[in-house]
């Protein structure tokens, strides 16, 4: 399953749009995170991950993984994130 933003905006930040998706492989776990096309506008490095979390975690919030935490650089255009849950 695909599951896609397209074009979208951030808060009080109309100039950005991002496109991005999450892939869910049933029967697997695995999640991947694909950003498709990350145009910043005025919002510097905002777009590239130095405001966001990315990551997974379970339905009840014990556990998860953590790929970054606002770092900037930590995702870019025509990227992915694989995330294999154990």
């Amino acid at each position: 399953m695909v599951v896609q933003w397209t074009a979208w905006g951030f808060y009080l930040a109309t100039s950005a749009r991002l496109t991005f998706q999450a892939k869910l492989f049933e029967g697997t776990n695995v999640v991947e995170f694909h950003y498709c096309d990350l145009a910043p506008g005025t919002t510097g490095t905002r777009a590239t991950g130095d405001s966001a979390t990315v990551g997974i975690e379970n339905l009840l919030g014990t556990r998860g993984y953590q790929a970054s935490f606002e770092t900037a650089g930590s995702i870019m255009n025509q990227s992915a994130i694989r995330l294999t849950p154990q």
